[in-house]
């Protein structure tokens, strides 16, 4: 696009620039560094359940992966026993972890990849339903056998910065050919409440500890710049009014995409009042890369408050989503916590329609204790007819072919329940979905959405069990397996298929650092 395509990619450079110098010359003071804990150690689990009880406040500001230095300072508040894992969070001078996580796994998969579109109903959404990828992180999935390992690596110098890698090395049959990739690769720094980061790493965004509207744990990890605040005392001290917090990042999203090299921009802010409600907001906009309409500063920075639509019936040069969500924690000995979340790509008039036909919802409520040793998660999840689809943007909100919501994509509707169950050194945690996927045809004018064709809809009946041993402080077993059948598969009457999978993980965190 020559100089205009320059423009654009310039324009929301620019704009992060000046933000993330404004926010860290007001967030500076107390500063450290450490790297982002995996989003399925252990230790998340440890800080729900001590805001489930009220040892704890709201403390993610709805944004997952935390550093090991923010863990280690919740620990600390909650009055939890120090993770010895979380070495780094306590060096000064310069540190070394060549092995910080190693994590080696087994699978083996019979899996089949329904795509979102289907020559009976062709969406604008790259990727598709597989069971096997779901909640994954972008990782291979699929039908095959495959020996998958990660090694996490980190580094730091004194208060100021941490930078990480994770390099995956995966052999096997099928989806598993031999492949080396560098999966994370960031530097971060903390800078008292705040938190900036530059690389590719995960993000999870969203009060739900499963299935996110916004933006969550199943597609591929982000090529970013990221800035976020922990949450932040507004008025009065804890446990009275009102805290706060925020995030920003800019992302380029992975291939496949219609415009390679297209850009992502999510800003968030979040509210927690009482220590007990949480209320966020999330917008996303998809905009720039090879090909796509151009725009200017003034262009980008207005597209936050209202959307470029340009000439009548224009797509503009951008495609939004828009998120809210709510959560409440009621600290007792059960341990309630009850999250809703609503996300939309178009505001219509007919907002009744929109909320029906055209928008995500999802609904989860966790019990902390339905009994001595038992937890207990219920989730209701449906999505709009054209989630996360856009028309300039055809391939959707995804990244390397994984979508940024729920798994299951549009016009779903799914209901979860799983426990957890604590034994003496292991946890269980069984789990049922029952979701059914619809292929009707609706018409989307200036009035209420109408459905046009009847088509038949794709049920799914799934169900697993997953347990985790601890063999030592530093070394974790994990072994799940799972099922699932398919009527109508394909939107085909009298088509069934049978899904399985088998995992065996072992993953070890040393306990030492080499410092200076």
């Amino acid at each position: 696009m020559g100089s205009g395509r320059s423009r654009a990619q310039a324009a929301p450079a620019l704009a992060l620039a000046v933000g993330l110098t404004l926010v860290a010359a007001a967030g500076a003071g107390a500063a450290h560094a450490s790297p982002d804990l995996s989003l399925d150690d252990p230790a998340y689990l440890d800080l729900a359940r001590a805001r489930a009880a009220g040892a704890l406040p709201p403390y993610l500001g709805g944004v997952r992966p935390l550093t090991e230095a923010r863990i280690a300072a919740l620990r600390l508040a909650a009055g939890l026993p120090p993770d010895p894992r979380l070495v780094s969070a306590g060096l000064r001078g310069f540190w070394l972890a060549p092995v910080s996580r190693l994590r080696v796994r087994g699978l083996l998969v019979r899996d089949h990849l329904r795509p979102y579109s289907t020559e009976v109903h062709p969406r604008d959404l790259a990727g598709g339903v597989s069971i096997s990828c779901e909640h994954q992180e972008g990782r291979t999935c699929g039908a095959g056998a495959g020996l998958e390992s990660e090694l996490d690596s980190a580094a730091g110098h004194g208060a100021w910065l941490a930078a990480a890698t994770r390099v995956r090395v995966l052999a096997g049959t099928s989806q598993y050919d031999a492949d080396a990739a560098i999966d994370r690769a960031y530097a971060s720094a903390e800078l008292g409440p705040l938190t900036v980061l530059v690389g590719r790493d995960a993000l999870v965004i969203g009060p739900s500890p499963r299935t996110h509207a916004a933006w969550g744990d199943h597609i591929a990890p982000l090529d970013q710049v990221r800035a976020s605040t922990a949450p932040i005392d507004l008025i009065g001290p804890r446990g009275s009014t009102l805290r706060g917090s925020a995030l920003f990042f800019l992302g380029r999203l992975r291939d496949p995409q219609t415009f390679h090299g297209a850009l992502v921009d999510g800003t968030r802010v979040q509210a927690d009042l009482w220590d007990t409600v949480e209320l966020g907001l999330t917008h996303l906009i998809v905009m720039g890369g090879d090909g796509a309409p151009d725009f200017s500063l003034a262009d980008y920075v207005f597209e936050h408050v209202r959307h470029k639509a340009g000439e009548p019936f224009s797509l503009g040069f951008a495609s939004n989503r828009l998120a809210a969500e709510a959560a409440v924690t009621v600290p007792s000995a059960a341990g309630l916590r009850v999250s809703y979340q609503v996300a939309t790509e178009d505001l219509r008039d007919e907002f009744g329609s929109m909320l029906r036909h055209d928008a995500d919802h999802v609904l989860s409520v966790e019990v902390d204790r339905v009994g001595p040793r038992a937890g207990l998660l219920v989730e209701l999840t449906r999505t709009g007819v054209r989630s996360h689809e856009h028309q300039l943007f055809t391939t959707g909100t995804t990244s390397l072919g994984r979508i940024a919501g729920a798994p299951l994509g549009p016009s779903s509707t799914a209901a979860f329940v799983g426990a957890r169950v604590d034994l003496d050194g292991a946890r269980l945690w069984p789990w049922l979905e029952l979701a059914d996927q619809s292929s009707d045809l609706y018409a989307f004018g200036t009035g209420p959405i109408v459905r046009t064709k009847d088509l038949p809809d794709e049920r799914r009946a799934r169900g697993g069990l997953r347990a985790a041993v601890d063999l030592a402080p530093d070394l974790r077993v994990e072994l799940s397996g799972l099922a699932e059948r398919v009527t109508t598969a394909d939107f085909i009457p009298g088509h069934t298929r049978w899904n399985a999978a088998a995992e065996v993980a072992a993953t070890w965190t040393p306990l030492w650092r080499v410092a200076r």
